[in-house]
């Protein structure tokens, strides 16, 4: 994940990594070939070699890790990102997780903890849009959406900007939200 979108962008920064940090890297990554790693590599190894990596992506003009859905993350990615933040202070980078404080699974509250402990954690919640900006993001959609079409997105969306784009886009010839 982390290292295919690095990687992807700047193939280069993996020639960089200490010695056995591509070749970790690469085992996590499908070759297309349908053949298992030659190696197994351990947790530690990849959490390093992330690490390294995105250090080196961080170097020249500072990172900002952007991580949605955290709040169903499973616990490898919690200690993952746990392990990666940790590290962050020594970086020019940012992590930014995204979630829903109510529904998040126990590693993740257990992560959070432990980045609130370590000082290195803040909150920014972010509440339902209005009904204004609701209406402003389905009239985007592309669509002619009626007075009534309108009222129906703004009250199912209940302020979730995605909900409003994909009920826009259900808006049938006659102007109806359909689902």
């Amino acid at each position: 994940m982390v290292g295919a979108a690095v990687s992807c962008r700047r193939p280069d920064l993996t020639t960089h990594l200490q010695e056995g940090g591509a070749a970790t890297l690469a085992s996590l990554l499908p070759s297309g070939r349908g053949e298992e790693p030659a190696t197994s590599t351990s947790r530690h190894e990849v959490a390093a070699s992330i690490e390294e990596l995105l250090g080196l992506a961080a170097a020249e003009r500072g990172l900002l890790v952007c991580l949605e859905d955290m709040h169903a993350a499973d616990d490898a990615t919690a200690r993952l990102v746990r392990y990666l933040a940790g590290g962050s202070a020594n970086h020019r980078m940012l992590i930014m997780l995204c979630l829903r404080a109510p529904e998040q699974r126990p590693a993740v509250a257990e992560l959070r903890s432990g980045l609130a402990q370590q000082g290195i954690e803040a909150d920014v919640p972010v509440g339902p849009l209005e009904g204004s900006a609701i209406e402003a993001i389905a009239e985007r959609a592309g669509r002619r959406v009626g007075t009534q079409a309108m009222r129906a997105i703004v009250r199912s969306a209940a302020g979730n900007p995605l909900y409003a784009e994909e009920l826009a886009a259900t808006i049938d010839a006659e102007g109806n939200v359909t689902v």
